[in-house]
């Protein structure tokens, strides 16, 4: 019982050791790929940040600011301030609604590109839908 006693706490700082050497690699891993999305050149203009926020068994989670608890129009109108007054019938707010549609696939499409990716699951960006007083359905 003493051996054990005095084992103890190498045993958890061994514990905690290996819980940091865990997050430091998810986290690099999730800074790798938001690095990616960051620079990519279709991307980097566009008015949302597309970003992992985490890396689990080869699926990444992927913020977005659409779902289906958020109506588009919602959406539309702070990332292309200009179509406010626009009607969800008009060519440009459909057009709109497609660059969207195309941006959020083609981060899909690049986060999936890395080996460690196997599948991306899409998570509501809720901080992002407070940031501009959107509330959910």
């Amino acid at each position: 019982m003493r051996n054990v006693k005095q084992l103890l706490p190498f045993l958890l700082l061994a514990l905690v050791i290996a819980l940091n050497v865990s997050l430091y690699y998810r986290s690099e891993n999730t800074r790798v790929l938001n690095n990616a999305l960051a620079s990519d050149e279709l991307l980097a203009d566009f008015p949302y940040s597309f970003r992992v926020l985490n890396l689990d068994d080869g699926v990444a989670k992927l913020s977005t600011p659409r779902s289906f608890e958020v109506p588009v129009e919602r959406i539309i109108g702070i990332l292309y301030p200009e179509l406010t007054n626009f009607t969800p019938a008009s060519p440009a707010y459909m057009k709109a609604q497609k660059d969207l549609a195309v941006h959020q696939a083609h981060a899909k499409e690049r986060v999936l590109q890395d080996p460690a990716v196997n599948e991306v699951i899409w998570e509501l960006d809720k901080a992002w839908l407070m940031q501009h007083n959107i509330q959910r359905q």
